[in-house]
């Protein structure tokens, strides 16, 4: 499992961002943002019960799953570098066939 502690000490939650708000501003998915909580790459901990309550009420959650909820940082969102995935685009994957040297 990865780097998802258990602390107990409830802080502002305007600080914290669920795995979904951080895929968010990560411009990633929630399962991407899950993969770099377990490679380590990502620090975050569950949610005690009375950040649970005020998560709800704030509409921020719709329900508690049965795992938890997963809360992050929002400056440890820096920590991780997200990089674009595939080829760019305009670029040729193969060099021109007309024997110039570029």
């Amino acid at each position: 499992m990865g780097d998802i502690s258990d602390e107990v000490d409830p802080i502002e939650l305007t600080d914290m961002l669920t795995s979904g708000e951080a895929a968010s501003r990560l411009g990633v998915t929630r399962r991407r943002v899950h993969a770099l909580i377990e490679a380590g790459r990502l620090p975050a901990r569950r949610a005690v019960p009375t950040e649970l309550a005020m998560l709800l009420d704030a509409h921020r959650i719709k329900s508690v799953p049965a795992v938890g909820v997963v809360v992050i940082k929002a400056a440890d969102l820096r920590l991780v570098e997200v990089r674009p995935t595939g080829y760019p685009r305009g670029r040729p994957r193969k060099p021109a066939q007309d024997g110039s040297a570029t």
